[in-house]
């Protein structure tokens, strides 16, 4: 039996392969001291689920109501387009709950989760910067509101049901075939003077940006994919700002994600070369 507080409870034979990532495991019954904890944990667990659905309930009304007088048409009056979560970090608590209200993503919502917080309307960076509790000039809702007008144009992906947006701090990873060296050598890295097929095979970039990894072990899953020798490089982030790969943790993950924008060749530098067709150093 497994508490909200954590600890988890065994009847009868204790199980011989428990695995401590899921909690402390204790025999059952617990103390009354134990059982009067577990109570209240329900309880403040209880009260923080009201708290939320209240808080909720109280921007969809505001949202009614802005929309009433700001919808420039009938049909933007109720519809949902796009709804994600925007993170500032990865696993934040009480991301922001983000919507756009017309298909054109000219009209938008936007408000704190976990309870009541701050929400705002209209533009993207007018609803953001209010929910954040930050200016629209503010470089990460800058950067936030770039990345969703990226993601509306895509055509081989679908948009990202979380958005992870952070400011790069340090070195990250790319796989490209290696033929592409001289090319990177000169001009860095840059999606639209990709000339040989990607990594997975794509003849042309699959996104507008470039994939990276955030640790070099990571890299492994991406020359097993290879089809051609490949080159790993290490990549300059620090102070640029980074996208969630859609294709890690629907793009809440800080483990694969997106550059967008070229990167000069002042900022790479190669690791591992000709790592030959399905073969993994790592």
């Amino acid at each position: 039996m497994r508490t909200i507080a954590g600890p988890c409870y065994w009847v009868g034979g204790a199980p011989a392969n428990w695995d401590d990532e899921y909690g402390e495991l204790r025999p059952w019954p617990p103390s009354s001291d134990e059982r009067s904890e577990i109570d209240a944990s329900y309880e403040r667990a209880l009260a923080k689920v009201r708290e939320e659905e209240a808080a909720r309930a109280a921007y969809e009304e505001a949202r009614g109501r802005w929309l009433a007088e700001h919808a420039p048409h009938p049909a933007d009056a109720g519809t949902v387009a796009h709804e994600c979560l925007l993170f500032m970090e990865e696993r934040e608590a009480t991301p922001i709950e983000f919507e756009e209200l017309s298909a054109d993503g000219g009209l938008c919502g936007a408000r704190r989760s976990g309870g009541p917080g701050a929400c705002g309307f209209g533009s993207a960076e007018q609803a953001i910067a209010a929910a954040s509790s930050r200016a629209p000039a503010d470089p990460w809702v800058q950067a936030v509101c770039r990345a969703l007008v990226s993601e509306r144009a895509w055509e081989r992906r679908g948009r990202r049901l979380m958005l992870l947006v952070a400011r790069g701090e340090d070195e990250m990873f790319h796989v490209t075939a290696a033929s592409n060296r001289d090319s990177i050598r000169r001009h860095g890295l840059d999606w639209r003077r990709m000339t040989a097929p990607g990594i997975a095979g794509s003849p042309d970039p699959e996104l507008p940006g470039i994939f990276l990894c955030s640790r070099l072990e990571y890299a492994s899953g991406f020359l097993r994919m290879a089809r051609v020798p490949s080159h790993v490089w290490a990549v300059d982030v620090a102070g640029l700002w980074l996208e969630g790969d859609p294709g890690g943790d629907s793009g809440g993950s800080s483990a694969w994600m997106i550059l967008p924008q070229a990167i000069g060749p002042e900022r790479v530098r190669l690791i591992e070369t000709d790592v030959p067709v399905r073969s993994a150093p790592f």
